[in-house]
C-alpha cells in the first residue's frame, strides 16, 4: 500500500486525479457516501489512455461500504455498484466505512443521512460479506474505517479473514508512528493487532 493517498472526500474535478498521477500519486480514497467514484474512475481511464499509468493495476485504489448497505444481502451489491461507477473490475481495499448500519432506504443510491436512522450493525453478517467480495475477487483486501479496539476485538472472534487496514481519523497536521501515542492512537488501536497484523491508516 503506497504511503500517500489523495483522499476524494469532497468532489474534485477530474483534472486534479490528473494531476496527483502525474505528480506520482498512486493510492487513491473514495466511498460510496463520497459520491466521487466515477469521477475517480473516468481520472483513471483517461490517465490510462493518456500513458500516465500502463495500467489501472499501477494504482492503489480504496473505497468504503457505506452504512445504509451495511446489512446482509447488500455489502456484495454495493462493491458492485462502485465497481460499475469506477469503472474497474476489482479495488485494493474495500473497507467498512462506519462500525453501525442505518436503516435500509428505498433508493440503493440514497446517501441522505440521519442520526435517527443508525441502527446496530449485524457485523458478523456484514463481515461474513465483505470476506465473500474477496474471495470473489472483487478487492484483493478488506478492512475497517473508525472502528475502536473493542469493535476490532468483537470483529477479530469471528473474522476467518483478518481486516487489512483500520482507517482513523486524526488531526489534520504531519503525523508519524512514533508519535502517535501523543494522539491517544497507539493506545487505543494498536494492541489490537499485535497477534493479527491491522495497518493503521
Amino acid at each position: 500500500m503506497p504511503e500517500a493517498a489523495l483522499s476524494s472526500g469532497k468532489p474534485m474535478p477530474r483534472d486534479v486525479v490528473l494531476r496527483a498521477i502525474e505528480a506520482g500519486y498512486r493510492h487513491f480514497d473514495t466511498a460510496a457516501v463520497y459520491q466521487t467514484e466515477a469521477i475517480l474512475g473516468d481520472a483513471v481511464a483517461e490517465a490510462v489512455r493518456a500513458g500516465l499509468v500502463a495500467s489501472r493495476d499501477e494504482l492503489y485504489i480504496t473505497s468504503k461500504l457505506w452504512v445504509a448497505h451495511a446489512h446482509p444481502g447488500h455489502v456484495l451489491p454495493s462493491l458492485r455498484r462502485a465497481l460499475r461507477k469506477m469503472q474497474m473490475e476489482y479495488l485494493d481495499l474495500y473497507l467498512i466505512h462506519f462500525p453501525v448500519s442505518m436503516r435500509l432506504a428505498e433508493d440503493p443510491e440514497s446517501m441522505t443521512y440521519s442520526k435517527d436512522d443508525l441502527v446496530m450493525m449485524d457485523m458478523e453478517g456484514v463481515w461474513k460479506e465483505m470476506e465473500e467480495c474477496q474471495r470473489l475477487g472483487l478487492t484483493k483486501a478488506i478492512g475497517v474505517s473508525n472502528f475502536s479496539c473493542k469493535k476490532l476485538e468483537t470483529l477479530l472472534s469471528f473474522a476467518t479473514i483478518s481486516p487489512a487496514a483500520n482507517q482513523v481519523k486524526v488531526p489534520n497536521i504531519p503525523i508519524h508512528y512514533n508519535n502517535l501515542d501523543s494522539f491517544g492512537i497507539a493506545s487505543i488501536y494498536i494492541p489490537s493487532t499485535r497477534e493479527k497484523p491491522i495497518s493503521i491508516i
